[in-house]
This record gives C-alpha cells, structure tokens and sequence, in this order.
C-alpha cells in the first residue's frame, strides 16, 4: 500500500492505518444486518444447530463474536474463534484447528464452509474436508456452490 502511495512505511503509519481500519471494520460490524448473509445461511445455521450439531465459526476478522451477536446468531454456535485469538491467519490452518479443539472433534469429523481462496487453502491445510460457497469459488479445486440455497443444501433444511 505504501509503494502505491509512494509513501515510507512507518510504524506509526501503520498503526495509524490499523487503528483506521479497525473503527471502519467495526462500524460495518454494526450495521450489519440478515439481508448481507449469503442467501439461505441463516436458515441453514437454523436448521443445523436443530438437528444436533455443532457448530463453529473459525475467522480472522477480529470482530467475528460481535457480528454473531448483531445478526442473533451467536447462540446456535458452540465455539467462536476469531481474530481475537490471536492465531495465525489463514492459509494457515491454526483457526480451524483450534475450533475443532473447542468442538473436541477432530478435522476429519468436521465440514468447512468457506467462501475465500485462502479459507480453502487453510482447511485443506489442516485436513479438514472443505465445501466452497460464492461465485468466487467457482475455478477453486474444491466442491463449491452459489450460496446455501443450492438443492446440495435441502436435505439438512427437512
């Protein structure tokens, strides 16, 4: 970013820019509503947790909980591991790891749902069997699907 701005790097640049990026990350935190869910995840987060399962949110954004808790999701989810953590971010496998760890299931009894590049690349880097979500997933090597609406999807929703 610097070079694009033909700007020295600093670290009080940066921590200028990372406190900048925090208050606007945490500002769409808050207005963040059901209508920006990728089509059908709520019903099927619903429909999940009703069914028995657990289940787990593993991100790198640091304001993973406060997005849980702002879309009334938070209670159909066991464990939460965000940025927060302090893990290292993916591909590195470590935040689907330790969301396992929380779920005491290991990666082969669980499923990734992921919706960036990076995202597969870190289960699969940590065994974890992986179902891409979105458009951008369409050339990944990697089941992947539009979003949650998909007839893939309607057996867990009966």
């Amino acid at each position: 970013l610097c070079q694009k701005a033909n700007t020295p790097y600093t670290d009080d640049l940066f921590k200028t820019l990372s406190a900048v990026k925090s208050e606007a990350f945490a500002r769409l935190t808050r207005s963040v509503g059901t209508e920006d869910l990728i089509k059908g995840a709520e019903d099927f987060i619903k429909a999940l947790y009703e069914k028995g399962y657990l289940l787990a949110v593993a991100s790198s954004a640091s304001t993973a909980k406060e997005m849980l808790e702002t879309l009334r999701l938070d209670n159909y989810f066991a464990a939460v591991v965000d940025g927060k953590d302090n893990l290292p971010k993916k591909p590195d496998p470590a935040v689907f790891l330790e969301a396992a760890k929380r779920l005491c299931a290991s990666p082969e009894t669980c499923v990734v749902f992921e919706d960036s590049p990076a995202g597969v690349l870190s289960a699969k880097n940590g065994d974890f069997p992986v179902i891409g979500i979105g458009e951008t997933l369409k050339d990944a090597d990697v089941k992947s699907f539009p979003d949650f609406t998909h007839p893939y999807f309607q057996r867990f929703l009966i």
